[in-house]
């Protein structure tokens, strides 16, 4: 987990590298806890492969939203992939 350094971009926390395991949803659901007790962190954003049906699912029961979706985000052996950025807000 990390957060922007920006004083205008302040608000808001990243979650990156996150594999989806049997132990996921406790480990999140621990940094989201974490977030929440961070003066003036607002909301954490993650972004996921488009086709990792588990990872978005587990996410979304966490209360993570989808807010936009990355063309061609990463490319592997010349095929290019999409991603969804996710946002939780942390004031629910």
């Amino acid at each position: 987990m990390g957060r922007e350094g920006a004083a205008k971009l302040a608000h808001k926390g990243d979650i990156g590298g996150v594999y989806v395991a049997p132990k996921a949803r406790a480990l999140l659901q621990a940094g989201i806890d974490f977030a929440q007790s961070v003066p003036r962190l607002l909301q954490l954003n993650l972004v996921v492969y488009v086709e990792n049906a588990g990872a978005i699912k587990l996410y979304e029961s966490l209360g993570f939203e989808i807010f936009g979706r990355e063309l061609g985000a990463i490319m592997v052996d010349d095929v290019l992939y999409d991603d969804f950025h996710m946002r939780l807000d942390l004031r629910r």
